[in-house]
């Protein structure tokens, strides 16, 4: 279980991962999503700060770590489950643990 890290559980925000899933379902780029999650405000960006590619960076990251992302950064089937319903947060976590 080293690749399963206690920071990964401790910032598993149910809403954000939700919105960000949605995001990702309804968009067709990585500026799309980014753009979305600023507007959102699940990622505040720093006054000045204009570059993005946070959503590569840690977003695709941990979305990874709990098998919601394939490594071609494609939504899996669990994460599509997880996002309508159809499994819970904590039956997420049980299949990932």
């Amino acid at each position: 279980m080293g690749w399963f890290t206690i920071d990964r559980t401790i910032n598993f925000d149910e809403s954000k991962v939700k919105q960000v899933l949605s995001f990702i379902e309804s968009s067709k780029d990585d500026n799309e999503i980014e753009n979305k999650m600023i507007a959102a405000n699940i990622v505040r960006l720093q006054p000045g700060t204009e570059g993005h590619g946070f959503f590569r960076r840690r977003w695709c990251t941990f979305l990874r770590t709990f098998n919601l992302m394939d490594d071609d950064s494609s939504m899996t089937e669990l994460a599509k489950y997880y996002l309508h319903g159809a499994l819970s947060t904590k039956e997420l976590l049980l299949i990932v643990l």
